[in-house]
């Protein structure tokens, strides 16, 4: 059994109860950061939407 020491919680309180939360040692944003492969998208690249129909303009 592994035993970790200095864990901290959020505190609430609903309906006579006492709810315990672990508090996060790291942000969301930073959590999806780690996911990401690195990869980026460009929204200045081309994109070929196909044949215009109707009266668009690019």
């Amino acid at each position: 059994m592994m035993i970790k020491d200095n864990i901290n919680f959020n505190t609430n309180v609903e309906d006579n109860k006492l709810i315990l939360k672990k508090k996060q040692e790291k942000t969301k944003f930073e959590l999806l950061a780690e996911k990401s492969a690195g990869e980026k998208s460009n929204p200045k690249i081309d994109i070929d939407f196909g044949e215009l129909y109707g009266k668009e303009e690019w």
